[in-house]
């Protein structure tokens, strides 16, 4: 499952605050200059010059090169950030959450507006995992659901272009870890009971039953 660090409740009370970024490389730091909220989780990438910033309440963004000028974007609900694609599909993969059920939902990172349909498992679910191809043309979320009629786990395949869901395959139990293989056209998913299922893209179809491992861990970060 995605959980998100806790947010201070200091946060309102604090007047300055800039967004500073370390190289870990070469231990170089860098000051990217004053931070358009004190709040905010911020996500950059230095090549495409692009840096979104979200409030701790997740209905304000902004979106803008490192320097600025920033744009600002209001959300008519809480939305937070889980992947980021800038280059070159200049998406961003947001959750929605909800008393009963969770949404997915892609923004471009220049505007922030909403590209597509926003995807859900449907009620008392939850998302647990996420991922995109190097290129952002595909992106995979894996839902728990609580109880449901096909299994307690959906995942969905979604175009990175459109925002619009391909196919989306059902499964006993949820994906904890979702990664593109694009060599072989697959997409693997370890599961919260510790099998791994592989789905091919293609076929929009499981590639045999779910395979029993130890731990999924060691496969998954290949």
């Amino acid at each position: 499952m995605i959980r998100r660090p806790p947010r201070s409740t200091l946060c309102p009370y604090t007047t300055l605050f800039r967004s500073i970024s370390r190289d870990l490389s070469s231990d170089t730091v860098t000051d990217h200059g004053p931070s358009p909220t004190p709040c905010g989780w911020w996500i950059g990438d230095e090549v495409a010059d692009r840096v979104v910033v979200e409030s701790e309440d997740g209905l304000r963004n902004w979106f803008g090169p490192y320097g600025g000028p920033w744009v600002e974007t209001g959300f008519d609900e809480p939305a937070f950030l889980l992947l980021s694609s800038f280059r070159p599909s200049n998406r961003l993969v947001y959750v929605i959450p909800g008393d009963d059920a969770d949404l997915v939902t892609l923004r471009d990172d220049r505007t922030g507006e909403q590209v597509g349909t926003p995807v859900g498992a449907g009620t008392d679910d939850f998302v647990g995992s996420v991922d995109a191809t190097p290129d952002g043309s595909l992106v995979a979320v894996g839902f728990g659901i609580e109880g449901g009629p096909d299994g307690d786990g959906r995942t969905f395949v979604i175009d990175g272009e459109t925002g619009e869901e391909i196919f989306h395959v059902n499964s006993p139990v949820p994906a904890e870890r979702l990664i593109f293989d694009e060599a072989n056209g697959q997409l693997i998913a370890g599961m919260f009971d510790g099998t791994i299922m592989t789905i091919d893209i293609e076929a929009r179809e499981e590639v045999g039953p779910p395979v029993a491992t130890t731990t999924t861990t060691g496969l998954l970060d290949l």
